[in-house]
């Protein structure tokens, strides 16, 4: 119950903080940027292929309903909410940073929350160590 209303808060306050994408390129790259950080991780500790379990079968009704969304939100391709969904996608160019930073009401930047920014950036990777193999494994095409 305590998670369901955090994340839900969550949600919430990264929501409201939502604005009209920067004038960034359309073809930003998702994924860490050359870093000598590391994730908190020494190795991978859990497999995210059996935590995520595969995507549902293309016929069932999950996997209809995964694809009337997917070709839903292509619907948005070239509008402003795309531009911000992509930005916010990425962690490493700043979009996602800027979410963080409108929520919690304090700009996260190397140089003025250095462990903040820090510690997001070495949790991405984290996140990347356990989902990567995973959607590899997968290898869901849309």
């Amino acid at each position: 119950m305590l998670r369901s209303l955090l994340t839900a808060a969550t949600i919430c306050a990264l929501s409201a903080c939502a604005t009209a994408p920067s004038n960034t390129p359309d073809d930003v790259s998702m994924g860490p940027r050359a870093t000598q950080l590391t994730g908190y991780f020494a190795t991978n500790p859990l497999d995210g292929k059996a935590i995520l379990g595969p995507p549902p079968p293309p016929d069932s009704a999950h996997g209809k309903a995964d694809r009337a969304l997917y070709d839903e939100t292509r619907a948005l391709e070239g509008t402003a909410r795309w531009k911000t969904a992509i930005q916010d996608n990425d962690l490493w160019g700043g979009g996602a940073i800027k979410r963080f930073s409108c929520a919690l009401g304090v700009d996260i930047n190397a140089t003025q929350t250095p462990a903040a920014w820090r510690m997001l950036h070495r949790m991405e990777l984290d996140v990347r160590t356990i989902g990567t193999p995973a959607k590899d494994a997968y290898a869901c095409v849309r």
